[in-house]
């Protein structure tokens, strides 16, 4: 195997552990309305309009069930920070809109001793969906490596492929 250069986590304040429990059960007590609604405001799914309500209530499922998990995960993680110590370098990446922007990046210095933060301008806090050529430029730039070759412009995931006009990297 080959040592982890860095860790990278994307977004997500590391609040005290029980203010982390609380919203793990607001998140599980949330109607499937309220969790699209926090999806649309988030700017990240606004393609959910159009879908049939069985659908949407499918993605409601997967968003309570995926905020549940981290959230819980994370609780453990800030109630026992030493068990969970990472050695590698951290970056956590963030958006400046995003609610606790890079205010609370600098709660993971509760398990790593070496954290960096990389604010991006904008992009909310789903910015992994809304500005991805934003967020794999984070991850490149942390990194050293250079900008994606001028091919990977069309390929899913690629910089600017899935931003919205007026956001994210242009390819």
């Amino acid at each position: 195997g080959r040592r982890v250069a860095r860790v990278f986590v994307g977004g997500q304040s590391l609040a005290d552990a029980a203010a982390l429990r609380a919203r793990a059960t607001e998140a599980a007590a949330a109607n499937a309305g309220d969790l699209l609604d926090r999806l649309r405001a988030g700017t990240a799914y606004v393609e959910l309009d159009a879908l049939k309500p069985e659908r949407a209530r499918v993605v409601a499922r997967a968003c309570r069930h995926d905020l549940r998990t981290a959230l819980t995960h994370l609780a453990h993680l800030r109630a026992d920070p030493g068990a969970h110590r990472v050695a590698t370098p951290l970056t956590v990446v963030v958006a400046r809109d995003a609610p606790d922007g890079a205010a609370g990046a600098a709660e993971w210095k509760a398990v790593a001793d070496d954290v960096t933060v990389h604010e991006l301008a904008g992009g909310g806090p789903y910015f992994v969906g809304t500005r991805p050529g934003d967020a794999a430029g984070a991850v490149r730039a942390a990194l050293g490596a250079q900008p994606a070759p001028p091919e990977e412009a069309g390929r899913p995931g690629a910089a600017g492929r899935h931003s919205r006009p007026g956001q994210g990297s242009t390819p």
